[in-house]
């Protein structure tokens, strides 16, 4: 429980600013990565309602979410591979999502790509590259 409210101060504090070199930018992206979800759930509301009609793939964006936050607060966000869990979230959502909203999401397909380039590692935007790859095959 401790580590949970480590975590989520972390994430909603306001100047993240921390020793670690990763860790800004992975708070960065786990809050992009909510406002994904957020924008999805919006979405999913407007599906229900019949404003959209799409296949609905949100439930399993919600327990990839999960999946994520579990693994995040097992991990810390100040762990190397904390980075790689972003880049795999994105592209599931990215996978999820496109699957879900077929044509509507294919400019979005290269999103792993762009928050790649949030981190220097170049062998982050690598694994970011085959993993999109992997999504749209």
């Amino acid at each position: 429980m401790q580590t949970l409210k480590l975590l989520f101060s972390k994430i909603t504090d306001d100047d993240p600013i921390y020793e670690k070199k990763d860790v800004v930018e992975n708070i960065f992206v786990f809050r992009m990565l909510l406002i994904w979800h957020l924008l999805y759930l919006f979405v999913f509301i407007l599906n229900c309602i019949d404003i959209f009609i799409v296949d609905k793939g949100y439930i399993l964006s919600c327990v990839l979410l999960l999946v994520f936050i579990i693994l995040l607060i097992i991990v810390g966000p100040d762990h190397a591979c904390a980075k790689y869990l972003c880049i795999s979230d994105a592209g599931f959502l990215v996978m999820i999502t496109s699957s879900s909203l077929t044509y509507h999401m294919v400019i979005v397909a290269m999103l792993p790509i762009v928050i790649a380039g949030v981190y220097s590692s170049k062998y982050l935007s690598r694994f970011a590259f085959a993993f999109s790859i992997f999504n749209i095959a």
